[in-house]
């Protein structure tokens, strides 16, 4: 489950890239360049939507109170930065279907990576839509867990101080997390 998840957040950062594929491609006369990049464009764009879909159920599942601690902003884009927007563009030296053969090579071998090591985190389509991926320490029911948070609107959270949320475990050490009052229980 969290390997097709990593991997739609994978591909729907790339959608930026197949956008200009598609558009350096959108005159040329090779039909399989063309067709290349109308499928590459496809892949990514709905990857992103099931991804923008899946990382909205994380706040409809059953989650449990918890007291966040500590917290601290992480710094995702730096890494996912190179295998996203860097490296890729090296594709755009060479036309046609070189091109394609260096993009569609760049792309598996970044989609293995990063699927095989749970950077789902990493995709820049979380500052898209505005949520914040965080470092902090969960207390739950006494116990004290050093994890990740990914969170929909950061504000009014204490950053030095306790903030009480609901949590939901996305997988081990990665956690979404919201806002409640004790007022709103």
């Amino acid at each position: 489950m969290y390997t097709f998840l990593s991997s739609t957040a994978f591909l729907s950062g790339c959608m930026p890239i197949a956008l200009i594929n598609l558009f350096l491609n959108y005159e040329k006369d090779d039909n399989i360049v063309f067709g290349f990049s109308i499928f590459f464009f496809l892949i990514t764009t709905s990857s992103g939507l099931y991804f923008f879909r899946k990382i909205k159920t994380f706040y409809r599942n059953d989650n449990e109170k918890a007291v966040i601690l500590n917290i601290k902003r992480k710094d995702v884009f730096v890494s996912g930065a190179i295998s996203y927007y860097v490296l890729p563009f090296i594709s755009f030296i060479s036309s046609g279907r070189d091109g394609v053969y260096i993009l569609c090579t760049l792309i598996v071998l970044f989609l293995i990576i990063f699927t095989n090591n749970r950077m789902f985190l990493y995709t820049p389509l979380f500052d898209i839509l505005a949520y914040k991926i965080l470092e902090c320490d969960i207390k739950i029911n006494d116990k004290l867990i050093h994890a990740d948070i990914i969170v929909k609107d950061g504000n009014q959270l204490y950053f030095t101080g306790e903030n009480s949320m609901r949590i939901y475990k996305i997988e081990e050490g990665i956690f979404a997390a919201e806002r409640y009052n004790e007022i709103d229980e």
